[in-house]
C-alpha cells in the first residue's frame, strides 16, 4: 500500500508542531522526513524509481507504531507536570567499549550495584555493526545509558535528582535533545521517550566527565575484550 506525499507532509508538519510542545516525540519524526526527502524507494539492496507522488507505507510503519505506543502510554490524555527537584547523593556512571557495556550505581559515595554485558550478536545484527570496531562507540555508549536507565532509574521516585554520568558527549547530547542526526543512534534514543511517557523514570541531570575519571564503568565494559581482557576492578567488592 502507498500514501500520498502531500498527505504525509501535512501529517509530518502537524506532528512536528506537536513535538515542539511535547519534546519526547521528536525522535519519532526522523523517518517521516527521511521518507519525504527521498525520491527513490528501497528494494532489497538496490534502489528503484518510484512514483514521486507516492510513498510505500512499509517505510512508515515503524514510526507510526512508535507514535501509537507513545500516545497509548498516556492514559487520560497528555499531562505536563513540574516536579520539585530533590537533591540526593546518588549517581549513575556508564561506559562502553567496542566489546561491551559497563555501569555502576553509587549511593552515598559507595558502589551498591553494577552491571557488565557484552555487545551481543543481536546488537551487531540489528545495527549491522562489527564487534571490536570503534566506529560504533557512540551507539554503544547510548546503549549503556539506556540499560542503566531501565535498571536503576526505575528504583527512584520521580523528581529525585539522580546524576547520570558518561564520558560520551555524543550519547549525552542525543539523549538531552531526544533525537540525533544518526539513524542508528536515533533507534536507541527513541526508546527513552516511550519510557518517559509511561512514567517509568525521570532524567534530571546529565553530566559529562573525562574518560580517565570513569574508571570502574570503563573497566567493566572492557571485561569482554578479546584476546586480552582488562583485569576486574577488585575494589568493587570493597
Amino acid at each position: 500500500s502507498v500514501v500520498g506525499r502531500r498527505v504525509l507532509r501535512s501529517y509530518a508538519g502537524s506532528m512536528s508542531f506537536i513535538a515542539g510542545l511535547i519534546s519526547p516525540l521528536r525522535p519519532f519524526l526522523s523517518c517521516l522526513w527521511a521518507a519525504l526527502s527521498s525520491k527513490n524507494e528501497p528494494e532489497g539492496k538496490t534502489r528503484v524509481k518510484f512514483d514521486r507522488g507516492l510513498i510505500h507505507t512499509k517505510r512508515l510503519k515503524g514510526a507510526l507504531e512508535l507514535f501509537a505506543a507513545f500516545f497509548h502510554a498516556e492514559s487520560g490524555g497528555l499531562l505536563r507536570e513540574y516536579r520539585p527537584r530533590t537533591l540526593c547523593n546518588v549517581f549513575i556512571a556508564t561506559d562502553a567499549s567496542p566489546w561491551g557495556y559497563g555501569g555502576v550505581l553509587v549511593v552515598n559515595d559507595r558502589i551498591v550495584d553494577y552491571f557488565m554485558d557484552v555487545v551481543s550478536s543481536e546488537d551487531l545484527s540489528k545495527f549491522d555493526a562489527r564487534v571490536g570496531e570503534s566506529a560504533f562507540m557512540t551507539l554503544w555508549e547510548a546503549m549503556a545509558l539506556l540499560m542503566a536507565f531501565r535498571a536503576w532509574l526505575t528504583r527512584f521516585p520521580l523528581g529525585l535528582a539522580v546524576r547520570v554520568k558518561s564520558d560520551s558527549r555524543g550519547a549525552l547530547g542525543a539523549i538531552l535533545k531526544l533525537c540525533s542526526p544518526s539513524p542508528l543512534l536515533n533507534t536507541v534514543v527513541r526508546e527513552i521517550p516511550l519510557d518517559l511517557s509511561s512514567g517509568s523514570y525521570d532524567i534530571s541531570v546529565l553530566e559529562h566527565i573525562p574518560g580517565v575519571t570513569n574508571f570502574f564503568p570503563d573497566a567493566l565494559s572492557l571485561l569482554p575484550q578479546c584476546p586480552y581482557p582488562t583485569p576486574y576492578p577488585v575494589s568493587l567488592y570493597t
